[in-house]
Order: C-alpha cells, then sequence, then structure tokens
C-alpha cells in the first residue's frame, strides 16, 4: 500500500517536470545541431567564440541523445512493471532524481546544459550517471528493445 501511495505521488511530480525537460533536451539538440552547422559553413561570428573544431559539439549532441533515451528507457520499464509497485516505485524514484538533475543543470547554466553538466556538483552527475546505468542495466536484464 505504501509503494502505491508513493508512486501516486512520484508519478504526479514527474508528469510535471517530464515535459519541460523534454521540451528544454530537445531545444539544446536543435541549437547544437545548428551550430555544428555554423561552423561547417565556416560562419565567421561561430568560428571566432568555438573555433573550427566540432568535436566538443558533437560530444554535446551525442550526451543530449543519451539523456533523451533514458525518457524512452523509462517509458518501457514503466509499462514492464506495471503490476510491480515496489520495482516501479525505484524505476519512478529514480527518474525523478534524474529529471531534477537535468533541472539543475538547465537553471544553473547560461549556455548548453552540457557545459553546465562538467561544472555541476558531484551529485548531479552522480544522479545522471546511476540512472544512466540503473536504466540500462535493467533493459539488458528484462530483455526490453526501444521499437524505432
Amino acid at each position: 500500500m505504501f509503494y502505491k501511495i508513493a508512486n501516486y505521488f512520484l508519478e504526479k511530480k514527474i508528469t510535471k517536470l517530464r515535459l519541460t525537460i523534454k521540451k528544454l533536451l530537445v531545444n539544446d539538440l536543435k541549437e547544437q545541431k545548428k551550430l555544428i552547422l555554423k561552423i561547417k559553413a565556416k560562419d565567421e561570428a561561430t568560428c571566432l567564440v568555438y573555433g573550427d573544431r566540432t568535436e566538443g559539439i558533437e560530444k554535446n549532441i551525442q550526451t543530449i541523445l543519451n539523456r533523451l533515451e533514458i525518457e524512452d528507457q523509462y517509458v518501457l520499464l514503466f509499462g514492464y512493471l506495471k503490476d510491480d509497485t515496489k520495482r516501479k516505485y525505484i524505476i519512478n524514484n529514480n527518474f525523478y532524481k534524474f529529471l531534477e538533475a537535468i533541472k539543475f543543470l538547465y537553471s544553473t547554466s547560461s549556455i548548453s546544459t552540457n557545459s553546465g553538466y562538467l561544472t555541476a556538483p558531484g551529485r548531479v552527475y552522480y544522479a545522471i550517471s546511476a540512472v544512466e546505468d540503473c536504466f540500462n542495466e535493467l533493459m539488458s536484464i528484462y530483455k526490453l528493445h526501444k521499437n524505432n
């Protein structure tokens, strides 16, 4: 009964944060892709600020894609564990911590989240990486795959 009630309240919090975080990540991804295009087109102002190397920006894009993948994994795990309230609570709690960490990064960084990622407190980095590891491991244990 405890887990059912706890899940109810966590799911309400997740619902509020989830859409906002996804929009932030998608917008950041679009901006990073535009930046690469500008650099490849040899835009003078962009090249002065960022140089002519795109490796760092490509790494940022991969980081954003990994974070968006966590969202997809959450949906799959949530559906798979819909009848197991204790495990669902653990998934919800982890995903909520992940969303809060991403929210912290966006609220404290004036530029790309990925830049804030490198200067964030250790607990933020740990929350993100722990959830990524946890979800990846659960996906392989339950043999769940994202349908493209």
